[in-house]
């Protein structure tokens, strides 16, 4: 199996102030926040569109992960 290597990746994750979060590789800050998921995995979306070799990562409210379609699609070479 190929890997697939990104040079950005976007992660939506529930922060402890009840918001959406969108935090940039390596970043210990978001960089933006929304009161909803969708909101926020929108524009992670609109982010990851704008910069080619990049991905959006998410987790839900539990923090569990929830892969990306695109990295699926990816990771199987289509």
């Amino acid at each position: 199996m190929n890997t697939v290597r990104y040079s950005t990746i976007y992660r939506v994750k529930h922060g402890t102030s009840g918001k959406w979060e969108i935090f940039l590789t390596g970043s210990i800050s978001p960089i933006v926040e929304f009161s909803s998921r969708n909101d926020a995995l929108s524009y992670a979306h609109y982010l990851s569109d704008s910069h080619p070799g990049s991905l959006v990562k998410a987790s839900d409210k539990q923090g569990l992960m929830i892969v990306d379609k695109n990295e699926v699609l990816n990771e199987n070479g289509r």
